[in-house]
């Protein structure tokens, strides 16, 4: 009965209306007990470094931000993060029978399992396109959209996790469910989407991150050795003794900071003298 067009349509409305009560019931409650809580002061500050690489507004008195990202955004959009991630992790186990037996041996329970969470991955989908584009786009009449979250969606966020993910699920789930719910290409495919999905906004990994600290090692350390690399191709074994400290070449802090032990740049032959200039 799920598999049909119709019903499945009225589903995925459905479950966009159930998840769009509970997330507005919900996201309050959880943005209060974070907020609340002990590690929040210093968890924060990583939140809110997610949400400026996902588009969030670094500074204040940005367009529709005028203070910035908030603690408060930050707290609201780590319980839309983990209500995602709990739906989609809803979603991944109950298609587990139909990917682990198989289509035939799951019997109509494992089928129906399947279909239904399917359907409802497509119906949180739904309720994210339309918030976003109210939050996004028409903000002046829908301040709260259908979420309940009462402030702006940046437009590179609602690029980001709502134009390109959300259509996969509206445009796939109701034409391969009618016409070839057995595949077992569509079973995997899904099943990990979901998982990969509630993976990432449970984790928070939505993308690798290096560490400045390391960067700045990493351009200090290049860019002496490579220094005294060619002096020592002009001037012999002993040039970089030549050199004035305030050149940064045979200095003793300079050749402290190429050997910094997280460097892990090794030039064959780029050496830094530790000596002090010799008399004359």
């Amino acid at each position: 009965m799920l598999g049909g067009t119709d019903v499945g349509f009225l589903c995925i409305v459905g479950s966009a209306a159930m998840w769009s009560f509970v997330a507005r019931k919900l996201l309050p409650t959880v943005s209060r007990r974070v907020m609340q809580s002990i590690w929040w002061q210093s968890g924060k500050s990583t939140q809110k470094r997610r949400l400026w690489d996902a588009g969030f507004p670094r500074t204040e008195a940005s367009a529709g931000f005028p203070q910035g990202t908030t603690d408060a955004m930050a707290a609201d959009m780590f319980g839309w993060y983990s209500l995602t991630g709990a739906v989609n992790l809803l979603g991944a186990t109950l298609t587990l029978p139909a990917v682990l037996w198989g289509w035939f041996t799951a019997g109509g329970l494992g089928q129906g399992m399947f279909l239904l969470a399917v359907l409802i991955v497509t119906g949180w989908s739904l309720l994210d396109a339309v918030d976003g584009v109210m939050r996004a786009c028409l903000f002046l009449w829908f301040p709260q959209g259908c979420t309940g979250l009462g402030f702006r969606c940046p437009k590179r966020f609602w690029l980001r996790q709502n134009l390109l993910p959300n259509p996969f699920w509206l445009l796939l789930v109701l034409p391969m469910n009618a016409r070839l719910p057995d595949l077992n290409v569509y079973h995997y495919l899904t099943s990990t989407l979901m998982i990969s999905t509630a993976y990432q906004h449970i984790s928070g990994c939505d993308r690798p991150r290096a560490r400045c600290g390391d960067l700045d090692i990493l351009q200090n350390c290049v860019r002496v050795r490579v220094r005294a690399q060619a002096v020592q191709r002009h001037l012999g074994s002993n040039g970089c003794a030549l050199l004035a400290p305030s050149q940064g070449a045979g200095s003793r802090s300079t050749a402290e900071r190429c050997s910094h032990p997280r460097c892990p740049v090794h030039l064959p032959g780029a050496t830094v003298q530790r000596t002090a200039p010799t008399a004359r």
